[in-house]
């Protein structure tokens, strides 16, 4: 979950190459142990790469992934005006999660 964060962190501020590399450890890992398909998630969302971050969260509202829970955090709301992450959401029972979080 942290790598992911920070992954996300770098690429929102502009550290494209270092958001990069922590994606690609994420994924490397992945191959060996269990990596949270929310955690790659965000990590792709943090670089702007929408629709690898929906097909993460794809992955993560198939595999029940508890944290889905988060989808009402800030960290998504560039993915909120996408209709595919309006399904999802509904999909995950969060249909309160897709208009924007307050601030």
């Amino acid at each position: 979950m942290y790598p992911a964060m920070l992954g996300y962190v770098c690429g929102q501020a502009g550290d494209r190459q270092t958001a990069s590399d922590i994606l690609s450890r994420l994924r490397r890992t992945a191959q060996s142990e269990y990596v949270s398909p929310l955690d790659l998630c965000v990590a792709h969302s943090g670089l702007g790469d929408v629709e690898g971050a929906l097909d993460c969260l794809g992955q993560a509202v198939e595999q029940r992934v508890m944290r889905v829970t988060e989808l009402g955090m800030p960290l998504f709301d560039p993915l909120r005006s996408e209709p595919r992450f309006l399904e999802l959401s509904a999909q995950a029972g969060l249909r309160a999660h897709t208009a924007a979080a307050p601030r």
